[in-house]
């Protein structure tokens, strides 16, 4: 029995009529009847009565059409599924990030890689992100941490980079003398943070949290530009990562100092029903590349 065989029946079912039938797939009748006693003799049992000049599909007949249908569909979904795979590696791409700390330059990258292709970029907060990636309105968030199982079941995340964290702090501040900070040097710190939600933000609240640790949050901002300004005034401290931190110009307002016992995981997260294409497979194969090659 072959898949074609049951494509033929049910042509012959639906128009249960042989010639008509024919037509449709173009073939000719004769052929066409003739794979229909194949069935027949293979399932041991006439699938149509013959009612005068035309024929009616019987019990055995509606069975077999029930069974053949559900078979042709799931055909049909694997080769479905595997064009969309194959498809057009230049399709548009959307991505959301939940910090504009790191990876800003990574649209550019992937364009400079693949001219033809187009990745749009926005931030989000946690919550939107996570609701973006349930609902399908964006195909890839980059962001820290990982998102949990609580947060969502539809979301998976890969572990793309071990990021390191730096206290960017006033050239005049105590703790400036030192080559390294640690998770102490927070106490009661005055820090210029990211706004909630945020993934630095979310980062920074969890440490503290899980340490006991208690600085004292004197301005919140989504302008990292702002944030530097108010550090190099002497404001405050503030925390970001490595990676974007030594891309801040040189300056003797301020002092970039890493954290010895604080790093974080950044991920690329997608929803695990994504309809995984060429595009989104050659995307995610950039990004993991992209963070490989960072210092």
């Amino acid at each position: 029995m072959e898949l074609r065989d049951l494509r033929y029946f049910c042509t012959v079912a639906k128009t249960q009529h042989i010639s008509r039938a024919a037509d449709i797939l173009g073939v000719s009748q004769p052929f066409l009847t003739k794979i229909i006693h194949q069935l027949e003799d293979e399932l041991g049992c006439e699938l149509f009565d013959h009612v005068g000049r035309r024929i009616q599909l019987n019990d055995y007949g509606r069975t077999l059409l029930i069974s053949a249908e559900k078979i042709i569909n799931e055909v049909d979904d694997i080769h479905k599924t595997f064009e969309q795979m194959i498809d057009d590696p230049d399709q548009p791409l959307r991505l959301a990030t939940g910090s504009s700390a790191y990876c800003s330059d990574l649209p550019l990258k992937y364009k400079e890689a693949y001219p033809d292709s187009s990745v749009s970029r926005e931030y989000m907060d946690r919550k939107g992100l996570v609701k973006a990636l349930e609902e399908n309105e964006i195909d890839f968030a980059i962001c820290s941490p990982a998102v949990a199982r609580e947060e969502s079941e539809l979301v998976l995340s890969r572990v793309v980079h071990k990021e390191r964290a730096c206290l960017i702090l006033p050239a005049e501040d105590p703790a400036a003398e030192k080559e390294y900070v640690t998770l102490k040097d927070l106490e009661g710190r005055a820090l210029i943070t990211t706004l909630k939600g945020s993934d630095t933000r979310n980062n920074i609240d969890a440490v503290c949290a899980a340490t006991d640790i208690k600085p004292k949050i004197v301005y919140e901002s989504i302008d990292n530009n702002l944030i530097m300004t108010m550090v190099s005034k002497g404001i405050g401290s503030t925390i970001f990562a490595w990676n974007y931190a030594k891309m801040l110009p040189e300056s003797d307002k301020y002092v970039i100092r890493e954290f010895s016992d604080c790093s974080g995981e950044i991920c690329l997260c997608r929803n695990i029903n994504l309809q995984y294409t060429r595009a989104h497979q050659r995307f995610e194969a950039f990004v993991v590349e992209y963070f490989k090659n960072l210092p």
